[in-house]
C-alpha cells in the first residue's frame, strides 16, 4: 500500500504483511519475528534499530529516545532470507572497541 509499517509489533506486522524475510532499519526500535513456511521455510521480519550517537536526543521523540536500540545488527550465514545466527553491537561498544566516530 505504500504506506510505513509500525505499530506495537512492527517485525511481525512486516512479517505477515510481506510473508517473506524483511529486514528494515532505521525504526529507531528493535523488533523480531519468524515463522516457519508449510514448505519448512522459515521467514524473519526484523526492525533493526538506528544507527545513532549515544548523545543525540530528538527533542520530538521526548521520553521515547530511551528506548531506541541504537547499533548494528549483523546477520550470520544469510542464504534465501534465512539465517543461522545474529548479534547486536551498540553503538558504545563499537566506539570503544574501533574508536569510530559518528557523524
Amino acid at each position: 500500500m505504500g504506506r510505513p509499517i509500525g505499530g506495537e509489533h512492527p517485525a511481525y506486522s512486516l512479517l505477515v504483511k510481506q510473508y517473506d524475510s524483511c529486514v528494515q532499519g532505521h525504526s529507531h526500535m528493535f523488533d523480531i519475528a519468524h515463522r516457519t513456511k508449510p514448505n519448512g521455510k522459515r521467514v524473519w521480519g526484523i526492525h533493526a534499530g538506528c544507527y545513532l550517537d549515544p548523545e543525540q536526543h530528538e527533542d520530538y521523540a521526548g521520553p521515547a529516545n530511551k528506548l531506541w536500540m541504537r547499533g548494528i545488527l549483523i546477520l550470520y550465514d544469510v542464504q534465501d532470507g534465512d539465517f543461522n545466527s545474529f548479534s547486536w553491537l551498540n553503538v558504545n561498544d563499537i566506539k570503544a572497541k574501533y574508536g569510530v566516530q559518528l557523524a
